[in-house]
């Protein structure tokens, strides 16, 4: 009975864990896509920022 407790603690942690990594990575693309853009567009001067 503790061991089946054990398994669906670690289940549900896994669970939990997906949607809180793909955000992660998504905001951490997100991010490296901004600052790239940024140093990108730092020598346009006819871009309107």
């Amino acid at each position: 009975m503790l061991a089946m407790f054990e398994l669906l603690k670690s289940f549900l942690f896994a669970l939990l864990m997906v949607p809180v990594m793909i955000t992660m990575i998504l905001s951490l693309i997100y991010g490296f896509g901004k600052i790239f853009n940024l140093i990108s567009h730092k020598n346009d001067h006819s871009s309107s920022l």
